[in-house]
């Protein structure tokens, strides 16, 4: 039975005048001034962050990848604001590493879009002698061993 959220259950223990309650305020209240001071120094919040992988068991390399690959996004979806890009639009991506070329799709031009990649492909299998049936084995393939 739910009768409350978590902010509305932090409201009632901030309410409570007990002794016992007392443990849970004081770490609520523990809990804001540490997320004020992160507004005021986002560098904390990124400490934060490290700290907790860590206490996970993530090796540092890891947890160094995961930081600087969230910092880049949103690098990249701040300069796609500036672009005017909204977060319905559609894009198909390309690339290998390194490069990412975006392609805005269309509604009308999807089937288009599709058919300019899909025929080279389609070509290639028929050089190289696929068929349907290799391409869905390879298809399972890549699935399993995910």
């Amino acid at each position: 039975m739910n009768c409350a959220n978590t902010k509305d259950v932090f409201r009632i223990i901030q309410s409570v005048l007990s002794k016992r309650a007392e443990p849970f305020k004081l770490w609520l209240a523990k809990f804001g001034q540490e997320r004020i001071e992160e507004i005021e120094n986002p560098e904390l919040a990124q400490d934060r962050v490290k700290e907790y992988y860590e206490l996970k068991g993530y090796p540092k390399n890891w947890i160094d990848k995961r930081i600087g690959g969230i910092a880049v996004r949103q690098d990249l979806t701040d300069e796609w604001k500036e672009m005017g890009i909204k977060k319905s639009d559609q894009f198909m991506v390309f690339g290998e590493a390194g490069t990412v070329i975006l392609k805005k799709i269309e509604t009308p031009a999807i089937k288009k879009t599709f058919d300019e990649i899909a025929k080279p492909l389609r070509e290639a299998a028929k050089q190289a002698g696929l068929t349907r049936a290799d391409v869905k084995k390879a298809i399972k393939d890549v699935r399993n061993s995910s």
